[in-house]
């Protein structure tokens, strides 16, 4: 009997090793996606702001060639 109980708890310290290293491995792959995750949100942020300052340059680039100051676009949106 008491070799049987060696056998089952040795069998049981396996599973809970094995248990254990998959779970590390586990949070490994959580560390490095949220750290993609995180990169790709730089990104993003950076994207959406390089976007919105394209936006007003082509916003007064048209508004050059169409002959109206930045003055007159202030006043026209404040009317």
């Amino acid at each position: 009997m008491n070799s049987l109980r060696r056998w089952a708890t040795a069998r049981l310290q396996k599973q809970v090793a094995d248990l254990e290293a998959e779970l590390d491995a586990r949070d490994r792959i959580i560390a490095v996606l949220e750290s993609e995750r995180d990169s790709l949100a730089g990104v993003l942020a950076r994207d959406r702001e390089r976007i919105k300052a394209e936006g007003a340059a082509y916003a007064r680039q048209r508004a050059e060639s169409e002959g109206v100051t930045d003055e007159q676009r202030t006043d026209q949106g404040a009317h």
